[in-house]
């Protein structure tokens, strides 16, 4: 438990803690598990822009009835600006992926290590359409299910997967 933060600057804090903690080493991640919120996202639409939809949290996401034209992005970074929150439990439903670019990408800032080998888990893609054979990529992520999709060209539907334990893919 944290009995108090001195901040220092914009980059460095102390932190007193009520114990000693023995498997904290140089380097890892200290998260806030007190702010992770649950979404939802329903029954929206998200025209064309240079950018994305990014979702990074722990809570319990729902993302359905929606058209976006836009890739959503399950992100986290624990090298360079440190926005943790691994996602651990997204639900995709009944969406409408509209152009090439719009398509689903889990891809954190991440490298395994032997504690923690995937980063990102429970990532549930069903009944959604695509525009693009790309319909979805990951890295360092686990258990992912995509099922009962549609690829509005009749094409095959193309995953760019590293790192991934746990990926099905049923019709």
């Amino acid at each position: 438990v944290i009995e108090n933060i001195e901040i220092i600057d914009d980059y460095y804090a102390v932190f007193t803690l009520n114990k000693e903690l023995s498997n904290l080493n140089k380097g890892d991640l200290i998260e806030n598990l007190s702010t992770q919120p649950e979404i939802l996202i329903e029954n929206n639409s998200f025209g064309k822009s240079n950018t994305h939809l990014r979702i990074q949290t722990r809570g319990k996401t729902i993302i359905k009835n929606n058209k976006t034209e836009l890739p959503i992005m399950l992100t986290g970074d624990t090298n360079y600006w440190y926005e943790a929150s691994p996602v651990k439990d997204i639900l995709f439903e009944s969406n409408e992926f509209i152009g090439e670019r719009a398509n689903i990408k889990a891809n954190p800032e991440y490298e395994g290590n032997e504690k923690a080998l995937y980063y990102h888990s429970g990532i549930k893609i069903i009944n959604n359409t695509f525009d693009s054979k790309l319909a979805f990529e990951a890295g360092f992520s686990e258990d992912i299910l995509f099922k009962n999709n549609h690829q509005n060209k009749n094409e095959e539907f193309i995953f760019n997967l590293r790192n991934v334990k746990g990926f099905v893919k049923e019709d």
